[in-house]
This record gives C-alpha cells, structure tokens and sequence, in this order.
C-alpha cells in the first residue's frame, strides 16, 4: 500500500504545477494522497474546486484525500463555504499519512508490518 506525499513549495501561481502533479499521480493509479499546502498563503475558487474534485475523484477509486498544514485563512475560507466537513485535515503531513494508513487498515486494505510505503513528492517552480 502507497501514500503519496505532494507537497506545495510556492503559492497559488505554483498551483497548477501542483494539478499536474497530482493528476498525474492519480492516473499512474495511487489513491491516497496527502497535499501538504504549508507554504500556501491564501486559495481562490479554482484551487478549491480542484481540491473537491480531486477528493470525488480519490473517493470514486477508493482512495482519499487529506490536507494538511494549511494556513488560517485557508481554514477560515473551508469554514465560510462549510466544506471544513468535506476534507480530512491535518496538522502535519506525518499525521495525514497516519491516519491514511489507519483508514486503509480499517476498510481492509492489507498493510505491510512495516507500515505503507511512503512516497513524497515536493511541486516547486524551476529557475
């Protein structure tokens, strides 16, 4: 079992790397994805589209989607929409994946003694 790790190094002008990084991820076939969006100030209605669709998508395939160290005003605009329900979030990405993994286990997904194989993946801007 596989837990992907992307992580946003940029802000929202970065954001498209971050959808061709993830739906590249989830047509090479993984299913649980941990988006660390630490480094994003704020998300305009696109970003946040996205990230719904994204989730339905996961969810379809049997997979999930968690967030994880989002900024306040991300979390305030999750709230305003009340879509703060609709997302699995968390403080640390390490947090994510274990939960992630419990999930997994839970819903009978065969888990190796030694935990998932973790992959991570950082979407930064090239010079």
């Amino acid at each position: 079992m596989d837990i992907v790790v992307v992580e946003l190094k940029g802000g929202i002008a970065d954001f498209p790397l971050l959808i061709q990084t993830v739906d590249g991820l989830i047509n090479d076939g993984e299913r649980r994805i941990v988006l660390d969006l630490g480094s994003l100030p704020f998300m305009n209605s696109s970003a946040l589209g996205y990230l719904i669709k994204t989730r339905s998508v996961l969810l379809e395939r049997g997979g999930q989607l968690a967030l994880a160290r989002l900024q306040q005003a991300i979390r305030n605009i999750l709230v305003v929409t009340n879509l703060e329900s609709l997302f699995a979030l968390y403080d640390t990405a390490d947090l994510a994946v274990k939960a992630l993994e419990h999930h997994a286990h839970s819903q009978g997904v065969s888990v190796p003694p030694a935990g998932p194989n973790i992959k991570r993946h950082e979407v930064k801007r090239t010079k």
